[in-house]
């Protein structure tokens, strides 16, 4: 059962590649004690300041991680609110968690012209291909059905926020039940 979850993981971050999203790199390692076969792991990328620094070429923004269920919905312009969804795993100041709530308001609150305000301020056509990804491997651990599983970079230069997939394992016909053993 095992090596299905880390095929699907694989495979997913290999799709996410070639549809070029910044997606974490991955790769298998048999992993030997005292010259004795121990077992097959999964090696992904952690999401962090040299991640981003790689493939957004800067590490100046703020970084946050989706800690549990969230439709990115407006809560109000108290940061705390957002403090027990997401994770600055940047440097944690009022600065960057204000330019959060920004974006959360721009995202929620936009009558005018939505589609000029979301453009100022996120990098919609990298999120389209997270978003084709997902749903062509049934990546129902996500955003997209219960709004988990990513990251959002605010990128310092570009004042964009970019999208940042994350955990693939219940993607391909994964589900969470859990097999016996034997």
């Amino acid at each position: 059962t095992m090596v299905l979850v880390i095929q699907r993981d694989k495979l997913c971050y290999d799709i996410l590649d070639e549809a070029g999203v910044n997606a974490s790199r991955s790769s298998y390692a048999r992993v030997y004690l005292n010259d004795e076969y121990w077992e097959l792991y999964f090696l992904v990328e952690q999401v962090d300041r040299t991640f981003v620094k790689m493939n957004f070429g800067n590490n100046v923004g703020n970084l946050f991680k989706n800690m549990g269920n969230s439709a990115l919905e407006w809560l109000g312009s108290d940061t705390t609110s957002y403090q027990e969804i997401f994770e600055l795993k940047t440097d944690n100041n009022a600065e960057a968690w204000g330019n959060f709530v920004n974006f959360i308001d721009i995202v929620n609150n936009s009558d005018d012209d939505f589609k000029v305000a979301i453009a100022e301020v996120f990098d919609a056509d990298l999120y389209m291909k997270v978003l084709a990804v997902d749903v062509a491997t049934g990546n129902w651990n996500s955003y997209l059905e219960h709004g988990r599983n990513f990251y959002l970079y605010q990128d310092a230069e570009s004042e964009k926020s970019r999208w940042v997939p994350w955990d693939y394992n219940f993607a391909l016909g994964g589900s969470l039940v859990l097999h016996p053993l034997g």
